[in-house]
């Protein structure tokens, strides 16, 4: 089940909801990440709702979660303990695509000094919106083939101003980029991963990587070779991307079933190790890439 959560993100706003998928139940787990400024977000409202409606439509399911009952910290510490969990199992809901909103609440529970969701202790700038595709490499044939096409051309029209994010968690830690012009990786994937493929390089703007859960390092605006669909492993829909950006490859193969997994990292495929795939497109770093 491929996810597409919509989440406004303020200071310590909520993380996209980190759509796990669990192949058998369907559940959503979701957590928050505190983004390492002060804030007193105590809870999550979490809506689901059909892929092609927006927040404000019916729900098929919402809930609010508290998040744990241990203090948030004022300032958070170094990478490794960001993350709050927020509620496992959510949603039980048949495989499918759905938009997840998420709303942080705050310990009073007001939007004031113009807030939006979130009390930030003061004037805060409007939260930005995170759409994310997300699953975990199994042994199985854990998501669909066209399954990341179909979340890229659900998004609409995306800005050269907006990011994007390609996370792989593997059993070392998280792997990821993290890039300007979202615009260029999503419109170049439409229109490339089910049309023979083919090699496009990304331009001088500002990119970031970070390997086994360190730090992050960048910005580089060096330009890197994205390669799609025969160009990348000879199957449709596959996506080497930003290759040897930081020294290190990342790839996914949606049309891959059973054999090498469908996720890849610096020269191994995932071959059933349950990494986490994760590719998020938002308004901002921030609320994006998590710093």
């Amino acid at each position: 089940m491929a996810l597409v959560a919509a989440t406004p993100a303020c200071d310590g706003g909520a993380e996209d909801a980190a759509a796990k998928e669990a192949a058998e139940t369907g559940a959503i787990r979701a957590a928050l990440t505190v983004g390492g400024l002060r804030h007193d977000v105590v809870a999550v409202h979490y809506k689901l709702v059909a892929v092609d409606a927006t927040c404000g439509d019916a729900a098929i399911a919402e809930t609010t979660s508290a998040l744990e009952e241990e203090a948030l910290p004022e300032l958070a510490p170094p990478p490794g303990s960001r993350v709050h969990a927020g509620a496992d199992g959510l949603f039980v809901v048949p495989p499918g695509v759905y938009r997840v909103c998420a709303t942080p609440l705050s310990s009073d529970g007001i939007q004031n000094q113009g807030e939006t969701g979130v009390d930030c202790g003061g004037p805060c700038a409007p939260c930005g919106g995170v759409s994310v595709y997300s699953f975990v490499d199994t042994p199985a044939d854990d998501v669909g083939i066209k399954s990341l096409y179909d979340f890229f051309s659900s998004l609409g029209s995306v800005s050269s101003s907006q990011h994007i994010l390609f996370e792989i968690v593997t059993n070392e830690g998280a792997t990821a980029w993290c890039s300007e012009n979202a615009a260029f990786y999503v419109d170049t994937y439409v229109a490339q991963a089910n049309e023979g493929g083919g090699s496009f390089q990304s331009g001088p703007w500002n990119k970031y990587w970070r390997v086994a859960d360190g730090p992050w390092s960048g910005p580089d605006t060096g330009q890197y070779w994205n390669y799609y669909a025969a160009s990348c492993d000879e199957s449709p829909y596959s996506w080497c991307a930003e290759w040897d950006l930081g020294g290190y490859r990342w790839a996914v193969m949606p049309h891959h079933t059973v054999t090498n997994g469908e996720s890849y990292f610096d020269w191994s495929y995932s071959n059933g190790e349950n990494w986490v795939v994760t590719i998020a497109v938002g308004d901002d770093r921030l609320s994006t890439c998590g710093f």
